[in-house]
């Protein structure tokens, strides 16, 4: 799975980014942040509908893995 994914940290602009965004949970944006702050294209999750106000788009996990293939 390393192979096709990067772990995201987040740090104190993250979090200040995270609390910016619109979204309904701070967890999810919190990822959102991380991922903008690594320049992710994507976010790959089973709960798409929790990040239908992020600015990165999030795919279910199949799409990813067609999408690489």
């Amino acid at each position: 799975m390393t192979r096709f994914v990067d772990v995201a940290s987040a740090d104190a602009h993250a979090v200040r980014f995270a609390a910016s965004l619109a979204m309904a949970d701070f967890e999810d944006a919190l990822q959102v942040a991380a991922a903008r702050a690594v320049g992710a294209r994507r976010i790959v999750t089973r709960n798409t509908k929790d990040y239908a106000r992020s600015p990165i788009p999030a795919v279910l996990p199949e799409t990813a893995i067609e999408n690489t293939a």
